[in-house]
């Protein structure tokens, strides 16, 4: 078709095609570099999400770990938040005389004795602290039904919680109850016992039955 055309048209179309012919080029070459900077882009991109994934895990199996345990007393142990917590380990007098006081101090709370209500509490008194007697002198324990008697028949403990200043200890107590019909029954009841410091010594400071 072209060679049908005069040849001024033919020199046009020829001077047009040389023209044009460096911005395709070049135009080219741009659109080229634009998709190669692109991919490098998209490249980084799914290289650092990776690497945020990788630091998660990692984050992850920190906050998974066991807490390492170091030796001494109080003993210290790291959280994944980078906060110390102390575990307090009391000596071994400091645990003997406590679960002493606890179990002694359980043998004369526990115990009842309708016709002599107030005596659990008296017998309770010389290990007890001064708020908690005030407490149970103002609210005293009163028998029911199936416990019109109750005498304690053994104990025995488990360490619970230890801080500095106080000691948890967990009393099971195993009883005879005597009801209104004088029917006994062997019952068994879970305590936990709240020590304070006091001195040399340790006195209950709170007591719960536990469920």
């Amino acid at each position: 078709m072209i060679s049908r055309l005069d040849e001024k048209t033919r020199r046009i179309i020829g001077i047009c095609m040389v023209v044009a012919m460096p911005v395709i080029i070049v135009s080219a070459l741009i659109y080229g570099i634009y998709l190669d900077a692109e991919d490098q882009k998209a490249a980084k991109t799914d290289q650092a999400s990776k690497v945020d994934e990788k630091m998660h895990d990692y984050g992850q199996d920190q906050e998974n770990a066991e807490p390492e345990v170091k030796e001494g007393s109080p003993e210290t142990d790291s959280s994944s938040e980078g906060k110390e917590t102390t575990v307090f380990i009391p000596s071994q007098a400091d645990m003997q005389n406590a679960q002493t006081v606890a179990m002694d101090f359980i043998k004369a709370f526990h115990s009842f004795d309708h016709q002599n209500p107030g005596a659990y509490l008296e017998k309770a008194k010389p290990y007890m602290t001064d708020e908690m007697y005030s407490f149970y002198e103002k609210n005293p324990k009163k028998g029911t039904l199936d416990g019109q008697k109750v005498e304690v028949k053994n104990t025995s403990a488990t360490p619970g919680d230890f801080q500095e200043e106080t000691q948890i200890w967990n009393i099971e107590v195993t009883s005879e109850q005597t009801d209104t019909e004088g029917k006994k029954q062997k019952v068994i009841t879970p305590y936990s016992v709240l020590l304070k410091a006091n001195g040399d010594t340790w006195n209950v400071d709170g007591v719960k039955i536990d469920e």
